[in-house]
């Protein structure tokens, strides 16, 4: 009778392990786990045989448990409770990386810029990464597979099209300076590129952003064209303003002068560098006529200056030979002395 009773809760107690066995980890209580293990170990289990018995009623027979079998059921439920507490453990690292997730949406969602949306887009990624580090043996760790599929698949949906986005931000910040900034402007577009050339060929807007590469990388080269014009100017422009420097309170030596002269003549000879079909062009031809005008001004201060030596140089001979071959007239030295002025 013993025995009967015994197996009867045996085989209670077993049913209700095993359904545990297949059932949910993080959703077991633990006491209920617990438990089993209590009553497990308060079973007496000091008649059971080492071999299983057959056990035959009116119309059908089964085996009994034995004592190996009976450690067996412990270690399973022994199991069946770590199982429970990993799962547990697991369901923290979850939480926290949905809430990051979250956050990180909307933080995404209240960007007004650029780097604004970048930096949230990095969160976003942050957050994915979290769920692939959760164990993939418990259930928190398969509901993350689950969801991070489509996570990823917004996440990528997201990140292409600030891509794109950025890219086209920067290439209309370009267009704004390209004239003033050229160096800036090249910045830019060599950004928008860099951000294009991230987007996978497998991605459905691939092309796209391979068509967009091909316009900035004209503009590029354009701009790359006034950059150097650019240069040629800033560089005539600052030997301009030295000869414009030294031509401060005349008068001046012929010789300073054609030193001022060669200033500006440098000057010219770099903006003549600029070629019709650069972007600088219209540019070099403005301070290119100023140029030449100034150089024909010191030009002509030079003759003038050269001229007026020459003529003192005459009149300081005439002086010295009537000094030293004064008239016996007085008034015929005074007339002399007069027309020399």
């Amino acid at each position: 009778m013993i025995s009967v009773i015994f197996n009867y809760i045996f085989f209670r107690l077993l049913r209700d392990v095993w359904k545990c066995l297949k059932g949910n980890p993080i959703e077991l209580e633990t006491e209920k786990v617990k438990s089993a293990q209590r009553h497990l170990d308060n079973l007496p289990v000091w008649f059971l045989g080492y071999y299983p018995q057959m056990c035959c009623r009116f119309f059908s027979c089964t085996w009994q448990f034995t004592f190996d079998e009976f450690e067996n059921a412990r270690r399973r439920v022994a199991k069946l409770e770590a199982i429970a507490f990993q799962g547990k453990n697991a369901l923290e690292p979850l939480a926290e990386a949905e809430k990051k997730l979250i956050a990180a949406k909307q933080k995404y969602r209240q960007a007004k810029t650029i780097p604004e949306k970048e930096e949230a887009i990095a969160a976003w990624q942050a957050a994915i990464y979290l769920f692939d580090a959760i164990p993939l043996e418990t259930l928190a760790g398969n509901n993350a597979q689950i969801k991070v599929k489509g996570y990823k698949h917004e996440f990528v949906n997201t990140q292409i099209g600030t891509y794109i986005a950025a890219a086209q931000e920067f290439d209309f910040q370009a267009e704004k300076i390209k004239s003033t900034q050229a160096q800036t402007a090249t910045s830019l577009w060599e950004q928008a590129i860099s951000r294009l050339n991230q987007i996978p060929q497998e991605n459905p807007r691939y092309l796209e952003a391979q068509r967009l590469i091909a316009n900035y990388q004209v503009k590029l080269e354009k701009s790359a064209t006034q950059k150097s014009s650019s240069t040629y100017i800033g560089a005539a422009k600052k030997i301009a303003f030295q000869a414009a420097t030294h031509s401060q309170n005349p008068p001046h030596s012929a010789e300073k002068w054609s030193q001022i002269a060669s200033l500006w003549e440098r000057s010219i000879n770099i903006l003549e560098k600029i070629g019709v079909e650069e972007a600088g062009y219209v540019e070099a031809q403005k301070y290119l006529a100023d140029y030449q005008t100034n150089l024909g001004v010191i030009q002509t201060r030079i003759k003038m200056e050269i001229e007026a030596k020459r003529i003192l140089d005459d009149a300081n001979t005439k002086t010295q030979h009537l000094l030293a071959n004064p008239p016996d007239s007085h008034q015929q030295f005074k007339n002399e002395l007069n027309s020399l002025a």
